[in-house]
């Protein structure tokens, strides 16, 4: 499991020393120097592991060596304020890596800063706060080190997390990559163990430079809600994926400088190899986010069913996308639903400019209303580069709508804020009201030819299992 990592030994911490305030809390002296305290803070995590608390006091904490949580963990980290207690790193004190089995069948050599490796079947809770964790240099060395630092890593079958008043914050990256960093905070059960079950929070929490800042993966019967937390220069922002039986709220985030993928991801299935298609449906409720996306990002994408699932069945239900406000320059797609039935997306603000505003694929029984586009201006894309499967005209450019219903869309209903709200429906039994529809438009090879290369360049910044 663990590859090149100095494990260590509860047992075995020499200088090790905490004081207990009171009942159950046990604290962490901050040393203020530059010394590992990797050791003191698992010794006091193991202290605290049933129901207890770990005080971080205010300072710089550095780790030389992963902390790795491998037993059944109910409590608390928490520190003394995320302007007060940081948690970082040292680039003459490198942490080895840990190779992360992410399925069966693909691992990362990954460098991992907190490792909560809750054993199977073990009930568990994982809460941190008030404290921040930092990166301040890239671990990179060359153009072939595939490997990326992640700050926080929670698996196993019974765990609940919460995270609050804490920053992540990442470090550019060397030789090529922009961003050093992979997972700000990631959650998921292991190819081949049981879904994960719990609740999950996520609450008043910053991001900058995290590429996937939250990620909740193959999670089952739990209630997931991110509220009132921001995220600047990432990749993915929050990013649901193979839940079943979740209710999940994302609401009154703020996303700036999203770049190449999405700030919000609502998925049905695992984006990582060997995990199973979500066995039921999740709602998902998306209101009152304002995201700034640039370079080709997603606003709001919410994709069901895998193509590999025989299953008919919906796997998100009824999602309701409102009151968001999302916007950029050479955007990709401000909101998309993909195979998706009965959706409401309502009274959304669109702006700047992008490929599509609201985007329709294989959508059903939905209703688009009272969303403001008139201030989105749609640019010319090439959907069979982004989307090659597409059974369109190969290698040609599309001009753009605000709104657009492909092919496989039937029974949506769209009323516009206006008459200028521009619509392209090539549905089936659509019904558009109060809008101007537009007929689709092909602009030829050699515009497409002046695209190329920009799907290339979004690949290049997905993390190696999603290329």
């Amino acid at each position: 499991m663990l590859k090149r990592l100095a494990i260590i030994s509860i047992a075995g911490i020499l200088g090790f020393f905490v004081s207990q305030a009171y009942a159950n809390v046990v604290v962490v002296p901050c040393p203020n120097a530059l010394v590992d305290s990797s050791g003191n803070i698992l010794a006091a995590l193991h202290e605290a592991r049933n129901g207890g608390t770990v005080q971080l006091q205010e300072g710089t904490y550095f780790l030389f060596n992963t902390v790795v949580v491998d037993f059944a963990f109910k409590g608390v980290l928490r520190g003394a304020g995320k302007d007060k207690t940081v948690i970082t790193t040292d680039p003459d004190h490198p942490i080895d890596r840990v190779s992360l089995p992410l399925s069966t069948s693909y691992s990362e050599d990954d460098w991992l800063l907190f490792w909560f490796n809750i054993p199977v079947g073990a009930q568990g809770s994982v809460a941190m706060s008030d404290l921040s964790i930092s990166v301040p240099y890239a671990e990179v060395t060359s153009a072939d080190d595939k490997g990326l630092t992640s700050f926080v890593v929670v698996n196993g079958t019974k765990v609940d997390t919460s995270f609050d008043r804490m920053r992540i914050k990442g470090a550019p990256g060397m030789n090529g990559w922009e961003f050093n960093n992979w997972l700000g905070i990631s959650i998921f059960s292991l190819s081949g163990q049981d879904p994960m079950t719990g609740n999950h929070y996520l609450r008043n929490c910053e991001f900058d430079a995290a590429p996937i800042s939250y990620g909740p993966d193959h999670i089952q019967n739990g209630t997931l809600k991110a509220t009132n937390n921001s995220l600047n220069n990432v990749f993915f922002g929050l990013i649901y994926e193979g839940l079943s039986n979740c209710t999940v709220e994302i609401s009154r985030n703020q996303f700036t400088n999203v770049k190449w993928n999405h700030a919000i991801g609502a998925i049905s299935y695992s984006g990582l190899p060997d995990y199973p298609v979500a066995p039921q449906p999740s709602r998902y409720v998306i209101t009152y986010n304002s995201i700034q996306a640039n370079g080709y990002a997603d606003g709001i994408w919410i994709e069901d069913q895998f193509a590999d699932d025989p299953s008919p069945e919906k796997k998100i239900k009824n999602p309701y996308v409102a009151f968001n406000s999302i916007g950029g320059e050479s955007m990709g797609f401000g909101i998309v639903t993909w195979n998706v039935n009965r959706a409401t997306i309502a009274a959304n603000k669109l702006y700047g400019n992008g490929f599509v505003g609201v985007n329709l694929f294989g959508t059903t029984n939905t209703l688009v209303a009272g969303d403001s586009v008139e201030k989105f201006t749609p640019i010319p894309w090439v959907p069979t580069d982004w989307f090659p499967w597409l059974p369109l005209p190969p290698g040609e450019e599309i001009t753009s709508a605000q709104i657009m219903l492909w092919a496989d869309t039937s029974h949506c209903t769209v009323i516009g804020a206006d008459l200028t709200d521009t619509v392209m429906d090539q549905g089936t039994d659509n019904t558009l009201i109060n809008v101007d529809v537009k007929p689709f438009q092909w602009l030829g090879q050699a515009s497409h030819d002046s695209m190329k290369g920009k799907l290339e360049l979004r690949k290049q910044h997905r993390p190696l299992w999603a290329r």
